[in-house]
């Protein structure tokens, strides 16, 4: 109930400062909000999967769960978002203060991350790319095996 009071209040405010254009802004850019935060969220988490235990649960997130993208470039204009693994092993820290970039622990992605989200917008190049990367990644030592459906479908992609 609170969230949609809020949205209604501040999309009234839209209104009263900008007419109809003023609320058409205020959802256009709480689309281009949404799409960016779940751009994000897909390049981040991509083909990277958690094990599903004999208990019934999954095994506890780790650096191994989510790409990092720690060039300086990626850091600055995202205040170190890119640092995705810090955020899974330390999600209590704020993001900006997230550890440097040779602290980062996880796979990395091959190129930063605005790149990487425009890239995945082009499906079949970024399947070219990533499951490469991801194959790479599950050859690691302390990497599970990929389960052999996935493999298959990857397989597919190329």
């Amino acid at each position: 109930f609170q969230d949609a009071a809020v949205f209604t209040l501040s999309l009234g405010i839209s209104a009263l400062l900008g007419g109809v254009a003023g609320m058409a802004a205020h959802i256009a850019l709480g689309i281009f909000a949404a799409l960016q935060l779940l751009t994000s969220d897909y390049v981040q988490h991509y083909g990277l999967y958690r094990r599903h235990l004999e208990d019934g649960t999954y095994e506890a997130l780790s650096a191994r769960h989510s790409w990092n993208a720690p060039n300086a470039v990626s850091r600055l204009m995202m205040l170190n978002a890119p640092l995705h693994s810090e955020h899974h092993l330390r999600p209590a820290t704020p993001i900006p203060a997230l550890g440097a970039p040779d602290t980062a622990q996880g796979p990395v992605l091959p190129y930063s991350l605005p790149l990487m989200a425009g890239l995945a917008f082009w499906p079949k190049q970024w399947r070219k790319i990533m499951n490469r990367e991801l194959i790479r990644v599950h050859l690691a030592k302390d990497v599970p095996p990929m389960p052999p459906s996935r493999a298959r479908r990857m397989a597919r992609a190329d």
